[in-house]
């Protein structure tokens, strides 16, 4: 059984960094890079947007959250049977907690997309968190 890991911590702690320094001793491994970025870029918004969001209009915030969560699912699904490394993981689901409440939190879990991304990380994968030193 092919064996996913997922990289959790905060933001520019190094996930990406070592996503890609795996993948050069471990070519067999596809990379799931950069899920939260691609969705801001796509949607036009910047960190700024993001920090006034929180503050402004969680349902933004919370709205980019279940966009980030459906494309990982849609991006680790794409992967099935294969090795792969993450630098993204149940994280949208802490920042809501963290930002909005945990109310929301629970809402982001029971989606169907973060459902079955969980189920994965039970029986397919190996999570990592990274903490600053």
């Amino acid at each position: 059984m092919a064996c996913g890991i997922i990289l959790c911590g905060a933001s520019s702690i190094g996930k990406s960094t070592l996503a890609q320094e795996w993948c050069k001793k471990h070519v067999e491994y596809a990379r799931i890079d950069e899920v939260a970025r691609d969705i801001m870029k796509s949607s036009s918004l910047t960190r700024d947007d993001l920090t006034a969001s929180i503050q402004t209009d969680k349902r933004v915030f919370l709205g980019l959250q279940l966009q980030i969560i459906e494309e990982q699912n849609r991006r680790e699904s794409e992967l099935a049977g294969r090795p792969f490394i993450s630098d993204r993981g149940p994280d949208s689901i802490v920042y809501a907690a963290l930002h909005a409440d945990q109310t929301s939190a629970d809402r982001l879990c029971a989606h169907a997309a973060a459902a079955a991304c969980f189920q994965r990380y039970r029986t397919d994968c190996m999570v990592v968190i990274l903490c600053p030193l």
